[in-house]
């Protein structure tokens, strides 16, 4: 019996075992089915602009067809020569995996992005991986569902011109670098297809690169510079003011790639701070010493300044109570106003919150519009990151969110680019990418005009 008893219980023993170990297969077994569920359901609902969606499928499609096509057309239906090609076709397939990189092309055509990429001998523009992410303008390029589908699984980035660097598509840009990836910008933000010195900047790009992570490897920047594509989509075709309806051919395309640099931010920052310091100590002294000049005259313009008329002085206390008084008075913002352009229409970003609260005491903005907050959203700064509208937006009953929207925004951008220091460094980065962009652009003119 106890011979049993003792049989019996290594014999329950292995049957509990056995049938923890079916139960534990059993669960491990629903956990994978639930686990394949769940990435099937993500591969198919993840956002277009996500290497999952669809499993990749409609990303891989459209970025082979449209890189097969612009091969085509720039090596067959036309001639297309690259300069220093080897430097680019390094970066793009060779550089570390955590290293980001930027390069930047002027922009003379609707379609130079997708001609100039894919029609580079060589350069794996196919492969989704290597592809690059751009910055696209999206009141041109997103205009409806299937445009905005097809440019998001081609990694475009949607950017609206009328807001600054705090928006939605600058954060991703921002979270593409982050993960190592290429980032292609046109800093002019606009199509010119004349030849010339080049415009103004954007501060878009200095402002990526201020924003990225310090413990990240830098981004590597790369000027290209091309001259042709406006002769294969004109935007004057013929003098009609139009363009062609499809892409001319027979044309000559020059391409030329810069060497490749990086920006040390720390070290720029310090730079402005100190030159921000030096142009305070001298404008001090400056400003004493034509107090002490004055100080002779000071009786006779006292007793001039006693007989003004008295409707003046009313009109001056009135404007003094607007918000644009309280900036005027800041010797800091009247010079951020001087330095920008009074279309900006700055404000401290202590009236802009004080004007936010007394709208929503009013009841004119619902208490959830009235928070604080970044939206993620930006308004430019003139000569800062991009065109937008300038003054102010009238209140409305249809536009009451908007109105807090804007003031949300222009708080952030004053805080982030209203200071002497960023303006510098942020000035000092874009005038030398423009200096090494436009050496290439010139270069490519240039071999264009000599190419048979």
């Amino acid at each position: 019996m106890s011979n049993g008893v003792r049989a019996s219980k290594p014999l329950v023993s292995a049957a509990s075992a056995a049938a923890r170990a079916a139960a534990a297969r059993t669960a491990t077994a629903a956990a994978d089915g639930r686990r394949g569920a769940s990435s099937l359901i993500s591969g198919v609902f993840a956002p277009p602009a996500e290497a999952s969606h669809l499993f990749g499928i409609p990303r891989r499609v459209a970025i082979a067809t449209i890189s097969s096509l612009s091969w085509f057309y720039m090596n067959v239906l036309n001639r297309m020569e690259v300069t220093n090609r080897q430097t680019l076709l390094d970066l793009v397939h060779s550089r570390p995996a955590d290293t980001p990189l930027i390069t930047v092309s002027n922009h003379m055509a609707t379609i130079d992005d997708p001609l100039l990429w894919g029609g580079v001998p060589g350069l794996r523009i196919w492969d989704p991986k290597l592809c690059r992410w751009t910055l696209t303008a999206s009141e041109i390029c997103f205009r409806g569902v299937l445009d905005s589908y097809i440019f998001r699984i081609g990694k475009s980035i949607p950017i609206s011109r009328n807001l600054g660097v705090f928006q939605q598509g600058m954060d991703e840009a921002l979270l593409r670098l982050h993960q190592g990836d290429w980032l292609h910008i046109f800093p002019e933000a606009r199509i010119i297809q004349e030849h010339g010195p080049l415009p103004r900047l954007k501060w878009g790009l200095a402002s990526l690169l201020d924003r990225l992570c310090p413990s990240l490897p830098p981004p590597i920047l790369l000027c290209v510079g091309h001259s042709g594509l406006e002769r294969i989509i004109p935007q004057n075709y013929r003098g009609s003011n139009k363009r062609p309806l499809i892409p001319l051919w027979n044309q000559r395309v020059s391409v030329v790639v810069g060497e490749p640099f990086s920006f040390d931010i720390p070290s720029l920052r310090q730079q402005a701070k100190d030159a921000a310091r030096l142009d305070a100590l001298s404008s001090d002294h400056s400003s004493s010493s034509r107090t002490d000049s004055s100080s002779s005259s000071s009786s006779s313009s006292t007793s001039s300044s006693n007989r003004s008329d008295s409707s003046t002085s009313s009109s001056s206390s009135t404007s003094m109570r607007d918000s644009d008084a309280a900036v005027s008075l800041d010797p800091t913002w009247r010079q951020q106003l001087l330095t920008f352009g009074t279309d900006a229409l700055i404000h401290s970003p202590e009236v802009l919150t004080q004007r936010l609260q007394d709208l929503t005491q009013r009841g004119l903005l619902a208490e959830s519009a009235g928070g604080g907050g970044r939206t993620g959203d930006g308004e430019r700064l003139e000569g800062g990151v991009g065109g937008a509208e300038s003054g102010e937006r009238e209140l409305s009953v249809e536009g009451r969110e908007e109105e807090a929207e804007a003031l949300r925004r222009r708080i952030e951008n004053v805080r982030a680019v209203g200071n002497e220091e960023t303006r510098r460094m942020y000035a000092h980065m874009m005038d030398e990418v423009r200096r090494r962009l436009e050496a290439v652009v010139f270069e490519a003119h240039d071999r264009q005009q000599r190419m048979k």
